[in-house]
């Protein structure tokens, strides 16, 4: 590799690096590609897939920067819990290049305008499912800020907008390479210019069309139910406090006097953060009868986040009830790899005693929707919230309004918190409902269902955070049919390769 395509390469992951926060310069990440694609055009592909290798590791390793705080708990695997993740997710990047590479060398100019976009929402979405999914770095989670583009999403999901991001990326390098009149091993030549000023303004019309829409959406979003007050409780209780031996009473007083501050804003619902309660839930049963005594003379529901041994030790939600009421309870059904458990043991499990872990969090196995008399809610903890297709599964379950309770402090004052809570936001968009996340320490926000954080928290901050919500009663498409722009993603670059790789050399010889 060149020092001009290394420059290249490197160029480009520092332009999707500043596109999120901690510098949310959302707009490079419109033609932050572009340096990446040229040497795609340009290369074969195994020398594409080392250029994604290096746009992969600069662009998460810029992003996820906040994991090596972990370093100050577990010392080198702290480092470890940094770097490996950065390069399976530079993986994710090796195979769009080697796959782009192939597509190019194989496609028509209009075939590969839509077939490469497709091929990057697949690798995105893939990456971003099940217990292992880390959706950290999608592109369409850069764009939180603009919230016209984001109202996309309510059919697409956020998928919707990378597509689009990578669309326009595309047919900006195929001008500039036309244009330029440059040259690459063995492709069929570039397009006539003619024909890509006809695929410049089809994206340009697609791009008005969405921002029109977008506009309109914008302004004619609106939840139907009756508004209602919640209260959001950020403690701001540091880490190593909530790691330390002796700080419990401390701990309980804290949410003790905030509780009682919160009640006189006479809420009809006050949310406590994950792990809320120091120890196991079932040991606080006098502190909590007071602090249920407490809302009830407000009549306000009460949603906390604590440690639950139960078959296992859980990571679980608890709504106390306002009057006289059954207890109901949420299990975190994906807890975080090597943070709350250690997966594949006969492998891994001696991390588990050089880390001084504890004991694995069991994931839940059932969604819980909780009924709080005007409505219905589902709650997720922690980096749940980044998983559409769990959400989503929770508003079609009957939830129409998304809680997410967490503690960032882990993470200090990087930019981990700011880009949760973006994220979080597209979950409000994408099935057209209020979101409230309550954090230790984090950003604790009230998100309405266009995407706009209308009212949030600053890092470290010890406050009471209010306003008003209400329950939806119309879902988006995406809330509806879920992934499905996805899935065609997945079928269009699964036939892109059948067809216009050296793959279809093989077909054609047969018989």
């Amino acid at each position: 590799m060149g020092s001009r395509e290394l420059v290249l390469a490197v160029l480009s992951g520092l332009l999707l690096v500043l596109a999120f926060p901690y510098f949310s310069f959302s707009f490079m990440v419109w033609f932050a590609l572009i340096p990446f694609l040229w040497l795609i055009y340009e290369s074969t592909p195994s020398r594409s897939f080392l250029y994604g290798l290096v746009v992969g590791f600069v662009f998460f390793g810029g992003l996820t920067y906040w994991l090596l705080v972990l370093v100050r708990f577990y010392g080198f695997l702290g480092f470890l819990a940094w770097l490996l993740p950065v390069l399976l997710e530079a993986v994710a990047f090796a195979l769009f290049a080697l796959g782009a590479a192939l597509m190019i060398r194989g496609c028509g100019s209009w075939e590969r305008l839509f077939l490469l976009p497709a091929w990057w929402v697949s690798l995105e979405f893939l990456r971003s499912i099940g217990s292992w999914g880390f959706s950290w770095g999608v592109l369409g989670y850069s764009q939180q800020p603009n919230p016209f583009v984001l109202q996309m999403a309510k059919f697409s999901g956020v998928y919707g907008i990378s597509y689009l991001i990578v669309l326009v990326n595309i047919v900006s390098v195929e001008l500039l390479l036309a244009y330029g009149e440059a040259r690459y091993p063995s492709p069929p030549p570039l397009a006539g210019r003619r024909l890509l000023f006809k695929q410049v303004g089809l994206v340009a019309g697609i791009l008005l069309l969405i921002l029109g829409g977008g506009c309109f959406g914008y302004l004619t979003t609106r939840v139907g139910g009756e508004p209602f007050k919640v209260a959001i409780v950020q403690p701001s209780i540091p880490q190593w406090e909530k790691l330390g031996a002796g700080k419990e009473e401390e701990i309980r007083g804290i949410y003790s006097r905030l509780t009682e501050e919160a009640v006189e804003f006479r809420p009809h619902l006050i949310v406590w953060p994950e792990t809320a309660i120091p120890g196991d839930f079932s040991a606080e049963k006098a502190y909590l009868d007071d602090i249920s005594r407490l809302c009830g003379k407000e009549q306000c529901y009460l949603l906390l986040g604590s440690l639950f041994e139960e078959d296992g030790l859980h990571n679980s939600a608890f709504l106390l009830p306002a009057c006289n009421g059954g207890l109901e309870r949420y299990d975190k059904i994906y807890p975080v790899p090597f943070g709350e458990y250690i997966p594949l043991d006969p492998l891994f499990g001696w991390i588990r005693g050089v880390a001084g872990l504890g004991e694995d969090i069991v994931p839940g196995e059932e969604l819980t929707i909780f009924n709080i008399g005007q409505g219905a809610f589902g709650a997720t903890i922690c980096f749940e919230s980044t998983n559409s297709t769990l959400c989503r599964r929770l508003v079609e379950r009957g939830a129409r309004m998304l809680i997410v309770i967490t503690n960032d402090a882990w993470f200090e004052r990087t930019a981990a918190a700011r880009q949760h809570v973006e994220m979080t936001a597209l979950r409000a968009v994408e099935n057209g409902v209020y979101v409230v996340q309550a954090a230790n320490s984090g950003i604790s926000a009230i998100i309405d269902p266009r995407g706009c954080i209308f009212g949030e928290t600053n890092l470290f901050e010890r406050r009471i955070l209010t306003g008003e919500v209400a329950f939806a009663e119309d879902l988006t498409f995406y809330a509806r049919f879920g992934d499905v722009f996805s899935y065609i993603c997945l079928i269009l670059a699964a036939g892109g390769f059948l067809i216009c790789t050296p793959a279809r050399k093989i077909f054609k010889s047969l018989p």
